[in-house]
């Protein structure tokens, strides 16, 4: 629990403007072992944020809550001669309900999106296959205005699908230090009236060095996804929702290689790994426009995605320290998402909405040798690009925006730095320790 605006409201309240701000968020998990070979698992998650800003010289509110919970059953068998089962029952939900008033103006934008389903896997020595079923309900970005010239009516909109998928994976140790995994998927998806259907495949080769103290592989493969994710980005509020697949918007694709290497060095007290990748993408969708469209005209979801095509390209370092006192790794990542889409006017390449150019994270643990261990985590990060308006003027209640160009601007630098110690609590037959 977050216990912000107990400790610090005096400091949250100044000159008429208020901030509050709390979370929560717990989990559980329960384990069973009827024998050696059989295990049962049910975990829980549920966690809850709600924020609200007010301004009474304005007269103004603005807040949301939002969070996501999630639920599990799993039947783990690992029997004889390497034959294993995973069977995994699942429910999983996330809402958003943003809400802002000014003066006489009002507005509420719920969204949301919940799934529940079935996975399946069999294995026996290099072969892998397996089956998934999964049912989802979204709403979609919904804003419903009162107060305003805008006088349409707009309704909640709900949307249920399925998505279903049989998969085989191999893996075939050609030679000692030579290993190939090739895969296949194919998976169907339905929307209503709009029925989709896709086979990925997949290959892998990974070599290994002497003594295993080194190896380099490649990855290639395609996939298909029948959900995605857009919103308002911009505002800094968890104003995203997730929409389904359909004639209109079909569903997204990549396909994508990968090379990596990892090195053991010092005896294994250090390890590198490295890789880049290149992606080529289909059917991409960002949305363009704000939340000042929702007070001036008649608005329609739809109207508000672009579409088009794009790459991904990017490098990947991470160096960690294996042993000591002092373990932990870091990491640092170089990325582009650029995007060229269909839209009169749009000529070039234009960073997506998720686009982090430069990462830099640190995890570092310290081992007392007693039951105290301090931790440090660090996040240093590019801020992601948003849609700056370069003037807006009202006129009779009527107001008018001019933006620059799409993703034109960039966030501030994300930084962040956390700093935890664990206790050790031993617990020896019935008694503490």
């Amino acid at each position: 629990d977050s216990y912000i605006n107990l400790l610090y409201s005096s400091w949250l309240d100044a000159d008429g403007s208020a901030l509050n701000n709390s979370f929560y968020e717990w989990n559980l998990t329960w384990t069973y072992k009827p024998n050696d070979c059989n295990i049962i698992l049910a975990d829980a998650y549920k966690g809850q944020d709600k924020a609200s800003v007010s301004e009474s010289g304005f007269g103004s509110v603005m807040g949301g809550r939002w969070g996501n919970d999630a639920e599990a059953l799993h039947w783990i068998h690992d029997g004889l001669n390497g034959f294993r089962m995973k069977h995994t029952l699942f429910h999983s939900s996330y809402g958003n309900d943003f809400k802002g008033h000014f003066e006489d103006m009002g507005l509420s934008l719920p969204s949301g999106v919940e799934d529940f389903g079935y996975k399946g896997a069999l294995g026996w020595r290099g072969l892998s296959i397996g089956a998934d079923a999964q049912y989802y309900r979204m709403t979609l970005q919904s804003p419903v205005v009162t107060g305003t010239y805008n006088e349409t009516e707009m309704a909640v909109v709900t949307k249920t699908s399925g998505e279903y998928a049989v998969y085989a994976d191999y893996n075939w140790n050609v030679l000692d230090n030579l290993n190939v995994k090739m895969g296949l998927r194919g998976s169907m998806f339905q929307n209503g009236g709009d029925q989709f259907q896709a086979l990925d495949p997949s290959v892998g080769l990974v070599y290994f060095g002497k003594g295993e103290r080194w190896n380099v592989s490649l990855h290639v493969s395609q996939r298909n996804q029948y959900l995605f994710q857009t919103g308002l980005t911009g505002s800094g509020l968890p104003t995203e929702f997730w929409m389904p697949a359909d004639a209109d918007f079909r569903p997204q694709s990549m396909r994508g290689v990968t090379f990596s290497g990892m090195v053991n060095l010092l005896d294994g007290r250090y390890t590198v790994n490295s890789s880049v990748y290149y992606k080529k993408l289909y059917n991409q969708v960002e949305y363009y426009g704000s939340m000042i469209d929702f007070l001036t005209s008649d608005y329609d979801i739809r109207d508000h995605l672009i579409r088009g095509d794009g790459f991904n390209y990017g490098l990947d370092l991470m160096i960690s320290k294996n042993t000591g006192r002092l373990t932990g790794w870091m990491g640092y990542s170089f990325g582009r998402a650029l995007r060229r889409f269909d839209r009169e006017g749009m000529d070039g390449l234009y960073p997506a909405s998720h686009e982090r150019v430069h990462e830099l994270d640190m995890v570092a643990v310290y081992k007392t040798g007693k039951r105290w261990e301090p931790s440090l985590n660090v996040v240093v990060a590019s801020g992601t690009p948003f849609t700056a308006p370069e003037y807006f003027y009202m006129l009779n209640r009527n107001i008018f925006i001019k933006y620059g160009d799409f993703n034109g601007k960039h966030m501030n630098r994300y930084m962040r730095m956390d700093l935890s110690v664990n206790y050790d609590l031993k617990v020896r037959n019935s008694g503490f320790i």
